[in-house]
């Protein structure tokens, strides 16, 4: 039976911390041993580390980091911790959809030369008009990136939930000034000659940003990791790895337009500010990643 160690960086995530670990120590382990559950605040200066020592069970070790060093830092420490089959790496804001998340997210690594498995992420209902914006272009990716999916994996190396075969996360190092974690990991998977799977049964709950504010720092995010990354691997690697074809950029296009005219027409307006920022130097994105306040409890 294989073994499974949960990482979860957190920063400031007291409004979510425990209801995750929860949901996490229900989990209906089918085929599989849950060993341990490592939560490692990375300086945070709320009661991240109190709800999450909360809960007393052997399973769950927290760690207080009283210095700020980035979700990089904290990852690579998981992984120096960790020994089990299978690493997953979960981000705090999020939940896991059912008490069988676990077992269809690791499902997919007993496939042939898989050794990355990413989950479905899916946005709870939106609360307000931005958030509705954000929740119907997340809807409209997700779909292309399951068509693109074929041909370029990476579009669903999402970070919010992953799970990672041991000959994978062994020869991960994250360098500490990398942007997008997540992108970095699936790259690293795809130099190796791996293979990743999609998890579509596997459905991870988030809440995303109500203000364009907050979108705005997780947009320009996503797009200077790309750039970053095409100076860390090489660059045509990348390049191609997030190729996107125009006629599935068009079929997508013209699926939002049909389903939410209103709601496209402002995305794509948020997309060209947010390419805009980055391509005018106008963004400060670092490793020390700047939190959308606003996604923080589902």
């Amino acid at each position: 039976m294989k073994t499974v160690t949960i990482g979860i960086p957190a920063h400031n995530e007291s409004s979510n911390i425990k209801r995750l670990l929860i949901s996490l120590l229900a989990q209906k382990e089918i085929d599989f041993k849950l060993k341990k559950i490592f939560v490692i605040s990375d300086g945070s200066t709320d009661n991240t580390v109190d709800e999450a020592r909360f809960l007393k069970n052997s399973k769950i070790t927290v760690i207080a980091n009283k210095k700020r060093t980035g979700k990089n830092g904290v990852i690579n420490s998981i992984i120096t911790k960790t020994d089990s089959d299978i690493l997953v790496l979960i981000d705090a804001d999020c939940l896991p959809q059912n008490d069988k998340f676990l077992f269809k997210l690791i499902a997919g690594l007993n496939k042939p030369n898989v050794a990355l498995s990413c989950a479905k992420p899916v946005p709870v209902k939106a609360r307000g008009f931005v958030e509705g914006i954000i929740n119907h272009s997340q809807k409209l990716k997700l779909s292309m990136n399951e068509v693109l999916a074929v041909t370029n994996p990476i579009y669903l190396g999402n970070g919010r939930a992953l799970a990672l075969a041991k000959k994978l996360y062994k020869k991960v190092s994250i360098p500490s000034n990398v942007i997008a974690d997540d992108a970095y990991i699936s790259l690293q998977c795809l130099k190796m000659g791996l293979t990743i799977d999609y998890a579509r049964s596997a459905e991870i709950l988030y809440r995303s940003p109500s203000t364009l504010h907050d979108h705005l720092n997780q947009s320009t995010r996503f797009l200077d990791g790309q750039i970053q990354l095409t100076t860390i691997f090489n660059k045509q690697f990348v390049l191609k790895a997030y190729s996107i074809p125009k006629d599935i950029l068009i079929v997508s296009l013209l699926q939002g337009l049909v389903t939410s005219p209103i709601n496209t027409m402002l995305y794509f307006f948020i997309l060209l500010y947010s390419k805009f920022l980055v391509l005018s130097k106008g963004t400060e994105n670092t490793h020390l990643w700047n939190q959308a306040k606003t996604s923080k409890s589902i």
